[in-house]
C-alpha cells in the first residue's frame, strides 16, 4: 500500500494502477479511508503494509464518455477505460463534454451539508470528516469562510514522508496531532453560485481538486465538485 500511495503522490495522480489482468487500481480515497479507521500511529504503518491488491478493484470498461459518466457515477470509481485502455477520469470527461455545460451555473450543483473544518483539528479528526457527505478525502479548512483546502494527495503526501513515518513507526503519535490548519492550501479565488461550470472545471484542473469550496458574500455556502457536474451530463 505504501509504494501505491508514494506513486500517487509522485505522479501526482489520484489513483494507482496495479499490475496483471484484468486492469485494476487502487485510489487515494481508499487508502484514506483504511488510515481513518486507525486509532493508533502502529494501524496506520498496519495499513501501509497491507497488500494493495486487498483494496484494488477492476477498471471498468466503457465505449464512450456517455457510460463513463454512468460508470463513475454509479459504482463509484475514480476513473475509467476507454478504448484502447486510456484512462478516463471525471475531470476528463467534463473537459471532453464541456460544450454540454454551457449555460450551468455552480448554484445547480452546491451541497450545502459539508461543514467547514476546524483549523484546530487534529489530522485524523480531519481526515475522518473530509471522507462524509459528497467529499471524497477533501477538507475545507476555515471558520466561517475557508482559507484553504487539504486534497486527498495533500493527506497522502504528509503522510508519507519519511519524517512521518519514521514517527508512526516508533509509535509518536505526532503526526496524527498535527493541526489541520497546518496543512490547508490557500486558495487563490473562489467559485461563487453564479460562477459557470465550465470556469469552474478550469479551476479545479488548474488546482487539481475535484472539489472547491463556494462563497457567497465572502461567507462558506458549500462545496460543488467535479461529480455534482458529471450528474448535469445525466
Amino acid at each position: 500500500m505504501l509504494d501505491a500511495a508514494k506513486s500517487m503522490v509522485l505522479n501526482n495522480s489520484p489513483y494507482a494502477l496495479l499490475e496483471g489482468a484484468p486492469l485494476t487500481m487502487i485510489d487515494a480515497v481508499q487508502i484514506l479511508r483504511a488510515v481513518a479507521m486507525a486509532d493508533t500511529p502502529i494501524d496506520v504503518i498496519e495499513v501501509f503494509r497491507a497488500d494493495a491488491s486487498e483494496l484494488a478493484y477492476e477498471v471498468p470498461i466503457v465505449e464512450g464518455s456517455e457510460e463513463a459518466v454512468k460508470a463513475m457515477l454509479g459504482k463509484d470509481v475514480s476513473a475509467v477505460a476507454g478504448k484502447g485502455g486510456s484512462l478516463l477520469d471525471s475531470l476528463y470527461v467534463l473537459v471532453e463534454r464541456e460544450k454540454e455545460l454551457e449555460g450551468h451555473k455552480v448554484s445547480e450543483i452546491i451541497d450545502k451539508r459539508p461543514p467547514l473544518i476546524n483549523p484546530l483539528w487534529d489530522f485524523l479528526r480531519a481526515l475522518r470528516a473530509s471522507l462524509i457527505y459528497p467529499l471524497r478525502g477533501h477538507a475545507v479548512v476555515g471558520q466561517k469562510k475557508p482559507f484553504g483546502i487539504i486534497t486527498p494527495l495533500k493527506f497522502l503526501r504528509f503522510l508519507t514522508l519519511e519524517s512521518t513515518l519514521s514517527q508512526l513507526e516508533m509509535g509518536e503519535s505526532a503526526p496524527l496531532e498535527r493541526a489541520a490548519g497546518d496543512l490547508a492550501e490557500p486558495l487563490p479565488t473562489y467559485p461563487t453560485p453564479e460562477t459557470k461550470v465550465s470556469d469552474l472545471i478550469k479551476e479545479m484542473i488548474e488546482l487539481k481538486s475535484e472539489v472547491l469550496p463556494v462563497v457567497a458574500e465572502r461567507r462558506y455556502v458549500g462545496v460543488a465538485s467535479a461529480r455534482g457536474a458529471l450528474s448535469l451530463l445525466i
